[in-house]
């Protein structure tokens, strides 16, 4: 019989606990085979049913581990996170030894006990930088059941894993966070979330499966369904972490973070690097109603000799969007607020200006491109076959970007606006797929929830490389692997100095899970009293942070131009830029080195100072 977590302390249960819940632990090694790369591991349960645990030595200082709930082999098949499906062809060596087996490749040494299992991974120098957890446990039961799976009274069956924490270990990562770096005590939901304008919690837009120890390591969560990351919330000696998948999926890194992040990066690919005037200074709002108020802003940045190198345009220039309570997109131009497409952009560029747009990829069901989508099949379905709704819009339609013609035809609805001279586009939302929804992959949404960012920024990242050379989107969500398509802001902050706290620790989260090139919304997005304006003293100290961040973009609900704000806040934001222009150098060389090694631009102290 499998030991059940004790649910008797006055504190929080284990990870994913829930109702009826039974936790089944791996508990000893009874064989092993060779595998291309590493080695499979036959593992008793506590129940004595036998389970195979795949180790890979899947580069230099890089393992895969992989299990699954059943006796299975798991496959190590195509990933769109994965730059490559096999593992770079490394020489390996299986040892038997006292007690277990031996593993050991370039820049590993893998040891794997076999009673209790457990498997720890140690640097060439034979420094132990990894293990599991196998002993955190009362008298009476386990208080974090080591490696193995869970099954509930209806027979949904997950995985989950323990590893051991030492007592001075600092755990930094799993994308934007805003309670600061450092995870240690606590909790986090990978579950990409529209936070709607809330930055103040763990609730993010880039639940990003990646984290960084002080210990030496990094890993990876290669699994797209909901997970919880106990990072010592629970229990002080375990890091715990568990997927509501049937299979298990983990990279362990192993150097300090520089050679982390340059290991994960070249696993999911390096950042793509961003045309030198995405570096300039970008105006926006929320929403400028027609082309003369966009005009006006040109021309009073240029009055007031502040520069300006791009203008974006929220959903208003869409038609119909201005009768509408809620965001879609369909790539019909409102020529009655915004007359002439192409003269309006000829004329910001002949004034020194690009133009970006607004999308999100949920399409309104009462256009033609619904009536297309559905007849094409090409949006993501209920289970009883009719389009899903994004769970923020029950008026528009969820764009199935796993089925390669929907994502050609997403794309193709760029060609025309690209054609005008439109730069980029800034990929709004994607963080509200319904579990419940079923794509042409044959996967539900629960698997593509979380992904989902990652196939939509990659479709109109690559439209927009394919029509002008150089491919650039301005994405809110992110999900493992994201950095190839850049740029990200921080999403919908509060105009508060605590708003833009939590956007500084977010953009340092994003930071230390692979993200490279961030910015924010400057002087916030919205006023969490009434909507109100940033006041003039938060709204300058917002652009001094803004214009020295790898992306600088004015951004909110009411007008962000600094006109707004005061004489004093015109001279100081014209001073910051005008230094941004002076260190655009320096910033140029630090994007191509994130583009060559994977290195955030925006980069926490850790990085140089491990």
């Amino acid at each position: 019989m499998a030991d059940a977590p004790m649910f008797s302390f006055p504190v929080e249960p284990p990870p994913l606990a829930a109702p009826g819940r039974r936790f089944v632990s791996f508990t000893r090694m009874t064989g092993h085979e060779r595998t291309v790369g590493g080695v499979a591991l036959v593992v008793d349960d506590a129940a004595a049913a036998a389970h195979r645990v795949r180790l890979t030595a899947w580069a230099p200082g890089v393992l895969r581990v992989q299990f699954r709930h059943d006796d299975a082999l798991p496959e190590q098949g195509p990933s769109p996170v994965l730059l490559s499906a096999t593992p770079e062809p490394l020489a390996t060596e299986i040892t038997a030894e006292p007690g277990g087996l031996l593993l050991t490749g370039p820049g590993l040494r893998v040891r794997v006990g076999a009673e209790p299992f457990r498997i720890a991974v140690a640097d060439e120098s034979g420094q132990e930088r990894f293990a599991e957890e196998v002993l955190d446990r009362t008298m009476l039961g386990w208080v974090s059941p080591p490696a193995g799976y869970w099954t509930d009274p209806d027979g949904t069956t997950g995985v989950h894993e323990a590893l051991a924490l030492t007592p001075d270990e600092a755990l930094v990562g799993l994308g934007e966070t805003y309670h600061g770096l450092d995870l240690r005590g606590r909790r986090r939901l990978l579950w990409a979330a529209d936070t709607f304008g809330l930055n103040t919690t763990d609730l993010t837009y880039k639940p990003m499966p990646l984290w960084l120890s002080s210990r030496g390591y990094g890993c990876l969560l290669h699994r797209p369904e909901r997970a919880v990351v106990d990072c010592g919330a629970f229990s002080s000696v375990t890091l715990g972490f568990a997927v509501a998948a049937p299979e298990m999926d983990y990279f362990v890194f192993l150097g300090d973070p520089r050679t982390i992040i340059e290991r994960y990066t070249a696993l999911t690919g390096r950042p793509a690097l961003p045309p030198r005037w995405a570096f300039g200074i970008w105006m926006s709002r929320c929403m400028y109603r027609n082309r003369a108020e966009v005009e006006a802003v040109v021309e009073g940045m240029r009055a007031r000799d502040l520069p300006l190198d791009v203008i974006h345009v929220d959903p208003l220039w869409l038609r119909g969007r201005a009768a509408r309570v809620l965001d879609a997109c369909d790539f019909v131009w409102d020529e009655e607020a915004f007359p002439d497409p192409r003269g309006f952009v000829v004329g910001l560029r002949a004034r020194g200006v690009r133009l970006s747009l607004w999308e999100n990829p949920y399409v309104p069901r009462d256009g033609d491109a619904f009536a297309e989508g559905q007849a094409r099949g090409f949006f993501a379905t209920t289970p009883e076959g009719e389009p899903a709704a994004p769970t923020v819009n029950p008026d528009a339609a969820v764009v199935d970007f796993t089925n390669p013609e929907a994502a050609a035809w997403w794309a193709a609805q760029h060609r025309a606006l690209l054609d005008l001279g439109v730069a980029c586009f800034k990929t709004d939302y994607g963080e509200s797929v319904p579990a419940e929804a079923r794509f042409a992959s044959g996967e539900t949404g629960a698997s593509v929830h979380n992904r989902y960012p990652l196939l939509y920024n990659r479709t109109v990242f690559e439209a927009t490389r394919a029509a002008t050379g150089t491919g650039l989107v301005f994405a809110r969500a992110a999900a493992a692997g994201s950095q190839r398509y850049p740029v990200h802001w921080s999403g919908d902050a509060q105009a508060t100095f605590g708003g833009m706290a939590g956007a500084l620790r977010a953009g340092l989260g994003f930071a230390c899970a692979g993200g490279a090139f961030w910015g924010h919304d400057i002087g916030g997005f919205w006023g969490p009293d009434a909507f109100a304006p940033p006041s003039p003293r938060l709204y300058v100290r917002w652009a001094q942070f803004g214009l020295l961040s790898p992306i600088a973009r004015f951004h909110g609900t009411t007008p962000r131009e600094p006109w707004e704000f005061g004489d004093e806040a015109v001279a100081i934001v014209r001073a910051f830029s005008r230094l941004r222009y002076r260190l655009l150098p320096y910033l140029e060389a630090c994007a191509r080195e994130a583009a060559a090694t994977g290195l955030p631009v925006l980069r926490p102290l850790l990085f140089d100072h491990p």
